[in-house]
């Protein structure tokens, strides 16, 4: 199989044979599974993925460079581990539960209506991430760089002041109260 440009998928199940070594660039993926595929070394470029399963996909050797995703299922996704250079993708309305982006340089990154249950940010550079109406139950964040992110409509998120950077950061009443739980304060 070749490298894709501008490619049109619908309702496709990926196998790794087919994944492996490719570049798509432009290409549109709906309703299309890459659930569990081990992809090998290759590239995403300007490519947008709808209502695809992708979880538990191994990027170990994969980059994304400008790919958007919406409402995708992502579950457990170890992001950690796919190449930092070029990596640049943006979530809207996704579930991201239970995936991993520790250490992960993700200034200005987007996760807009997002699921990330259990996700795990610690250690992030997330300055002027966007977490807008994102629900963030058990999402862990130790040491992670939130400096002017926006948690505007963000709900269910702990974050400890004390154990990140959150400067300038964005957050909306009742949700932010939460932010005093670290500190002891019970609001009454």
């Amino acid at each position: 199989m070749g490298d894709f440009e501008r490619g049109q998928f619908s309702g496709r199940t990926f196998t790794s044979e087919e994944l492996s070594g490719q570049t798509w660039e432009e290409c549109a993926f709906h309703r299309c599974s890459f659930a569990g595929v081990k992809y090998g070394k290759g590239q995403f470029v300007g490519c947008t993925f709808a209502g695809c399963d992708l979880s538990s996909l191994d990027v170990g050797g994969i980059q994304f460079s400008d790919t958007a995703f919406r409402g995708c299922k992502m579950l457990g996704i170890r992001w950690h581990e796919a190449p930092p250079l070029l990596f640049s993708p943006r979530f809207e309305e996704c579930n991201l539960s239970f995936c991993d982006f520790y250490g992960m340089k993700l200034r200005k990154m987007e996760f807009r209506g997002c699921r990330l249950h259990g996700a795990i940010f610690e250690e992030a550079d997330l300055a002027e991430a966007i977490f807008c109406e994102s629900d963030l139950k058990d999402a862990l964040f130790r040491r992670t760089q939130l400096a002017r992110a926006d948690f505007t409509d963000a709900r269910n998120y702990s974050i400890d002041p004390l154990a990140n950077k959150i400067a300038g950061a964005r957050f909306r009443f009742p949700e932010a109260a939460s932010l005093l739980t670290a500190l002891g304060v019970r609001i009454v």
